[in-house]
This record gives structure tokens, sequence and C-alpha cells, in this order.
């Protein structure tokens, strides 16, 4: 049995990054039997079960349902945990040797950054423990690898398996778009502080003129305050901020030209695999970067804009050479892909046999 630490995606979580990541990683195991704990120290205080065909979710809470945690690891043949997150909620007593870590992101430094130095202290102390003794760790880029490596002084070469975040979007890019004479920029994603969502506002209004529109996509919940911040500057017919389903934005997002990812030069940002940049180069979406050394993309060679650079007079051949050269890059970086999956996707097919064989 494959157990998986995390809660199961769903049409209500799929907006989020790491729902996404989980949910590619699910498509993996082939439908194979697995359960999900979905484990919390607060909530989860009536134990609840769910089935997707071959799929288990168990909602349980840490202190009350400790026993049946231990129950499912003793039981499971591999143990997959989404993130140093999830890796507290079985760290004292899982079986190093079958569990794969998939890190997702540096989470004592995310930590840090937040200026949460007490969470960040224990979650170094749960993530050195777990890459020095998991059976397989699960890097998003090379990059983070490589961090690693330096971070703990050790190879991990044995050990680890670099493995980008995957979909499979099918889109279909409007090449119209190239004829066009309006310049679209598009933002997809959430408002953490990472975003730099001010820093983005700010670029809108140096950059406007009547050839620029800009379609801004948030979780529902989000619009209200993104609405205050931007304050009634650009004309309606210019600017969209709405939430929509991620296969609609997706659509509009192949109709555009460039796409904000202002992420600061920090390693939380040089280490990472953002679902928005691998969507714009899909899309044919130039990347408007504040920083360009995200994850593996600058040494694969992608082409982006820096954020100061926008105002500027854009070209539309220029851009296209961009995207051009982008698509070349993501087909570098689908086949390294692809390698990897193969790698997890056998680990799966042993998920009944000893793995030490």
């Amino acid at each position: 049995m494959i157990l998986f630490i995390a809660d199961f995606p769903t049409e209500e979580n799929i907006r989020d990054g790491m729902f996404q990541r989980i949910s590619a990683i699910d498509s993996l195991t082939q439908n194979k039997e697995r359960v999900y704990l979905n484990i919390s120290f607060r909530k989860n205080t009536k134990r609840k079960i769910s089935v997707y065909d071959t799929c288990k979710v168990e909602s349980l809470n840490y202190f009350l349902h400790n026993r049946t945690i231990r129950e499912y690891l003793k039981k499971a043949t591999i143990i997959y945990v989404h993130s140093v997150y999830n890796m507290l909620k079985i760290y004292p007593f899982g079986d190093f040797k079958k569990i794969i870590l998939d890190i997702h992101g540096v989470v004592p430094e995310e930590m840090r950054f937040l200026g949460k130095r007490a969470k960040a202290s224990i979650y170094n102390i749960i993530e050195r423990v777990s890459i020095q003794r998991c059976f397989k760790i699960i890097h998003v880029t090379s990059a983070m690898k490589k961090f690693y490596e330096a971070k703990y002084n050790t190879s991990l070469d044995k050990r680890s398996i670099v493995l980008p975040i995957f979909e499979k979007n099918k889109i279909h890019v409007d090449q119209n778009k190239w004829n066009s004479n309006v310049y679209e920029f598009i933002y997809a994603g959430g408002m953490q502080a990472w975003q730099n969502i001010d820093l983005m506002i700010e670029a809108t209004k140096r950059t406007y003129n009547k050839n620029i529109k800009f379609n801004f996509f948030f979780p529902q919940n989000l619009i209200c305050e993104f609405n205050s911040r931007i304050g009634n500057f650009f004309n309606d017919k210019d600017i969209i901020i709405d939430s929509l389903p991620k296969e609609d934005v997706i659509n509009v997002m192949a109709s555009c030209h460039l796409g904000f990812v202002l992420r600061d030069d920090i390693v939380v940002n040089r280490v990472a695999c953002p679902t928005k940049l691998i969507e714009y180069l899909e899309c044919g979406v130039v990347p408007v970067v504040k920083s360009p050394d995200i994850g593996d993309f600058n040494s694969l060679g992608y082409s982006f804009i820096k954020v100061d650079e926008i105002c500027s007079p854009l070209k539309m051949e220029e851009l296209y050479e961009k995207v051009e050269n982008n698509y070349r890059v993501l087909a570098h970086f689908q086949s390294l892909t692809e390698h990897s999956k193969l790698i997890l996707i056998n680990i799966f097919k042993g998920a009944n046999t000893d793995l030490e064989n």
C-alpha cells in the first residue's frame, strides 16, 4: 500500500500550487491502492473517511487518532510525504526506510522570511534528519538539490530525484495575438508577500497606455483586497479582475503576451519551480520578472523581461522570438521531467515489494 501524508486534491483546493503538485504525483500511481492521511494538530476531531475509486482519504487528528496513524505507517510499503510541513506530523514514529519526502519548498527559510523564527528552528531539525535518513528525496529543481547538498555538506546523488512541477495542460495558443497592436498582461495567483503584488501594481500603472490591457485572476476571497489596492486608476475596458476556474484562466493566458512573476532574489525563489512560470511558457507568455533566478530556468536559458524594462517600447517581433526560445527551453525541461517521472512510477509499481531490493 502507498500511504500519502497530505490532504487529497479536490475541485475546491486544486487552484493551490501545493495541491496541483499532489495531484500530479497521484497521477503516477496508476490507480494503485493508496491512502491519504490528512492529519491536523487542531482540526479533524471527528474521524472522517472518504473514498475516491482506489483511493481512501482519512481526515485525522494527530492526538485523538494517533494509534490509527501509527497503524497506517506500519502497514504501508511506501510513505510519500508532501513537504516538510507534513513530515512534522509523522516525525516521531515514521520509518525513514520507507519514506519518500517531496520537499516542495525550503520550509525553514520560508518561515524565516515570514519572521517565524521558532517555527523555522523546529522545521530545520525535521528537515535535517529527513535529508539524512529518508529513502528518497524529491526536489523540484536541480538548484534545490544543490542547495541541500551545500547546506548539509553531503552528496544526495544516490537518494535524490529531481522532478519539477508538471501537469498535462491541453493548450491552444492563439497565434493571432502576435498580429495585435494591443499588448495583454496577465497575473494569476495569490497575494502572498513573495508575490510582490504592490510592485506589480506600481509597474502596471507606469506601463499603462491605450495599447495595454491587464488581466488579474485571484481566488474569490482576495478580489476585494486587490481592488482596494489597485484603486480606480484604469479604464474598465482595459483591465479584468476576476476569479475563474483554472481551465478558463489558461484559455485567457494563451491569448496574452506577458505575465508577471515578480520573485525576490532569495533562496526560497532560487530553488523554486512555480507552476505559474511553467504555464506562462506553455501558453506563449513572456515572463516579467524582478529577479530572473527562479529555479533552473535561468540556467536553462529562458527568455524574460525585467520589470523595470517594461516601460520601454514593446515590440511584438521581439516577444515572439522570446516565446520561441522558451518553447525550446520548455521541451528540454519536459524531457528531464519525463525521465524522473518514470523513476517514480517504477518505485510505485514496486509498492508491494521490499524497498531494499
